[in-house]
């Protein structure tokens, strides 16, 4: 595809000076429109978008309404992983019936995510987080603790709930370790060294399991699916992460889980509300470690979704449609 005039790309997602002339080298003669109504996050309010009327192809946040009254805008680039407020059938059926694309940004944080992950499985194996609330707290040598608490991840068996694109990556990281990785998703899964669970075969692996790693979107089908019954399946002494969404846990279930100590530990970088309350008992549970929602950021991240970006543009001028879709 070689438009006979220059397109418009609009832009309401706030990039810093050296991203914006990067985009503009690399789209020209094509004509960026910034919008003044810009976000950084998902996690905030969809704004109106009125200059996306003169648009073509679109990158950021915008309401459901704005894609369905702009017809002219051929591709939308949502800049984010998550895709919640766009998982409407209406808007899916609109977009396919028109030939329109959508698409998201998981793999620019697949892998900032993955290492935030990896980082915790090791930290909790060796007892680096313990160790760090020692120094804050008392500054014991609490030497035989920490070595009898030591582990190693090598032949440790690993659930992973959802496996979309974002959990591709951790099960790369942790091959060397040959973890024994299964993973709960409604398609068939081709990923090399990983077992496919269904319903039936979740609780079953949930007993074995020594890490329960939580990638869920929020969704209706979702929304508190580690619930009190699933928490209660999962071997004793597991440690559970969610960097999913934290809308699909049962919170209340997970605290229960922690103080009773059928879980050996709990690693959260979503949490619901956000930002959790200081008086939330989660803050004070044992082994529960909190992070503010940051396991997709990383220094270099404008780059990365700029040039995520450019790659998607470039195949939609070159064909004129955007293969990739919402993963």
């Amino acid at each position: 595809m070689s438009p006979s005039r220059p397109l418009v790309i609009w832009c309401n997602y706030r990039l810093r000076p050296a991203s914006v002339s990067r985009l503009r080298g690399a789209i020209r003669p094509h004509r960026p429109v910034l919008d003044r109504n810009q976000t950084h996050t998902d996690m905030a309010p969809a704004v109106s978008a009125r200059k996306l009327a003169r648009a073509n192809i679109g990158i950021g946040q915008v309401t459901i309404e704005d894609l369905l009254a702009h017809p002219n805008v051929r591709s939308f680039h949502i800049a984010s992983a998550s895709y919640t407020r766009y998982d409407r059938t209406e808007l899916m059926q609109h977009f396919s019936r028109s030939g329109r694309s959508l698409t998201n940004t998981s793999q620019v944080f697949a892998e900032p995510c993955a290492q935030h992950v990896l980082a915790m499985m090791l930290s909790f194996a060796r007892q680096l987080l313990q160790s760090a609330q020692t120094q804050v707290i008392d500054r014991a040598w609490h030497y035989d603790e920490r070595r009898e608490g030591s582990k190693l991840l090598n032949h440790q068996n690993v659930v992973i709930l959802g496996f979309g694109a974002m959990a591709k990556r951790p099960v790369q990281l942790l091959a060397p370790f040959e973890v024994h990785i299964g993973a709960l998703r409604r398609c068939s899964i081709k990923t090399r060294g990983v077992t496919a669970l269904t319903s039936r075969s979740l609780p079953l692996a949930l007993g074995r399991a020594d890490h329960v790693i939580n990638i869920l979107p929020d969704k209706p089908a979702t929304r508190g699916f580690a619930s009190r019954s699933l928490l209660r399946r999962v071997k004793k002494g597991a440690i559970f992460y969610n960097i999913g969404r934290g809308a699909t846990v049962d919170q209340p279930a997970l605290l229960r889980a922690l103080q009773s100590r059928r879980l050996g530990g709990a690693y959260l970088d979503v949490v619901s509300p956000e930002p959790l309350p200081p008086t939330h008992p989660l803050w004070k549970a044992r082994n529960c470690f909190i992070t503010p929602h940051t396991g997709g950021e990383h220094l270099d991240e404008q780059e990365r979704l700029v040039t995520h970006f450019i790659s998607l543009f470039r195949e939609y001028h070159r064909t004129g449609y955007i293969k990739s879709r919402i993963v």
